[in-house]
């Protein structure tokens, strides 16, 4: 009797919580339906080819509604996804159906999706900043991320190979905008097509007004010269081997030299403006400081690592590594040197995205779940999962940072937030509750640093 009287209690609850974790999926999926018609996704559809004629079984909408139901799991799979779109739309849907859908004639479809939604503040929240950043229209970040390939696919993105072994490898570049806080442009590559080739690319998104802030890989310096032209500024490190001129005299400047005899004088940073490379001579400023013995070590340590073990490194790179070397095109009189250190600072952001997108999102196992080679499939899938953030975990992380910040004081971190997402999102979780406020704020905040100042609270000041 009492072995089925517990088991009628267990039946009870689990239809309980059945039916009200049915109730708030219901919930949610439908202001996520009635998002994408407010962005006319159906139309879109038909106008990017995506669908040819009325849909019988798979919607535009249930295909990327199933999508974000499967990313949410973390257990994406071709099948995984195939068996939420048959449940969300009450038919049998193949996974091999699904496989065709991922093809080089139905790739505009998500591109066009993306495109839009990148234009758009989806967060709610004012895209507004203080301080020195409000001198500028957009800050831009740009950088780019490898992500691992099944070996299938080396044919056509190539990567690393040692005679015995390929490795398929591709390149991910992306335009990030920290006033925004989003994505402004994503385009997947080849490996091959290193940073340098697609540094004259970002021409095309610029506006007067805008900052942008770029690694070493980007450095050519006749895009510097366009980008001054069209009334943009910019920030870059100093590439090492860039001779730089006397805008007086038009003579060579030797920067170690020049150091050192301002560090007889016991001055450790210099602040000046020159002519760069020797054909175009561009007018801009460079300025750097000294870096702890202990950061400087590391430089080297990273010179060593990115050459061949037979190539050497000169004396001057060396002494280099020894100071953060930048230059840029705003006047000293509008900000100065340690303030423009400050905004170069802001580039990590992107960093901290991308460790996210592969930490928390399993980019590189997303990449390998296209292992027929089809370039267009792990492109529409890197488009589908940057969809997911830009609807979904971007505009959650947006509002809750303000609200943890007013109310606790705290940063929200972007890592922590979406890991907590992934493993704890339930369709009935209401982050408005203060438990799940004070539960962010607990575990997925900034820790608080004696030594020095959280990377929250140097985006936030």
């Amino acid at each position: 009797f009492i072995y089925f009287y517990i088991k009628y209690i267990i039946g009870c609850l689990t239809l309980y919580y059945t039916t009200n974790s049915s109730s708030n999926n219901l919930v949610m999926h439908s202001k996520i339906m009635n998002f994408f018609d407010n962005i006319n996704v159906d139309q879109i559809a038909f106008d990017t080819k995506f669908c040819h004629r009325a849909y019988r079984k798979v919607s535009p909408k249930l295909f990327l509604l199933s999508c974000f139901m499967c990313f949410t799991k973390s257990n994406f799979s071709l099948r995984q996804w195939a068996i939420c779109l048959s449940q969300l739309a009450g038919n049998i849907v193949s996974h091999q159906s699904l496989d065709k859908k991922l093809h080089f004639n139905r790739k505009d479809f998500v591109s066009e999706l993306v495109n839009k939604l990148c234009l758009q503040n989806l967060s709610n929240v004012s895209a507004q900043t203080t301080g020195i950043l409000s001198r500028f229209n957009r800050v831009l970040v740009q950088d780019s991320t490898l992500v691992n390939l099944p070996q299938s696919h080396y044919g056509y993105s190539s990567g690393i190979s040692n005679g015995n072994s390929v490795k398929a490898m591709g390149r991910i570049q992306v335009v990030f905008d920290l006033v925004s806080n989003a994505v402004i442009k994503m385009e997947k590559c080849t490996y091959t097509s290193n940073d340098r080739s697609y540094a004259r690319e970002i021409i095309k998104l610029l506006n007067k007004g805008d900052l942008l802030l770029r690694d070493l890989g980007y450095f050519v310096t006749s895009v510097f010269k366009d980008i001054h032209n069209i009334g943009a500024f910019y920030i870059s490190k100093l590439s090492v081997g860039i001779c730089i001129f006397d805008e007086k005299t038009g003579e060579e400047i030797d920067l170690v030299k020049l150091i050192k005899a301002k560090e007889k004088k016991g001055i450790f940073k210099f602040d000046m403006n020159v002519l760069l490379n020797k054909k175009e001579k561009i007018r801009v400023r460079v300025f750097g400081y000294k870096v702890s013995a202990e950061q400087a070590m590391k430089k080297r340590q990273q010179q060593i690592n990115s050459r061949h073990k037979d190539c050497t490194i000169s004396n001057k790179s060396k002494f280099l590594a020894n100071y953060n070397i930048y230059i840029t095109n705003i006047a000293e009189e509008e900000i100065s040197g340690m303030e423009l250190f400050e905004i170069y600072k802001l580039r990590w952001t992107i960093e901290i995205m991308f460790k996210e997108w592969k930490q928390n999102f399993d980019l590189n196992k997303l990449m390998y779940c296209s292992k027929t080679p089809s370039e267009a499939r792990s492109e529409m899938l890197l488009n589908l999962l940057l969809l997911y953030i830009l609807i979904i975990t971007g505009p959650q992380f947006s509002q809750l940072k303000l609200r943890i910040y007013e109310k606790y004081g705290k940063h929200l971190s972007p890592i922590k937030f979406s890991k907590f997402w992934r493993n704890n999102y339930e369709p009935d979780m209401d982050f408005n509750q203060d438990l799940y406020l004070e539960l962010l704020a607990r575990f997925a905040c900034y820790d608080k640093r004696t030594d020095r100042k959280s990377f929250g609270e140097v985006l936030d000041t």
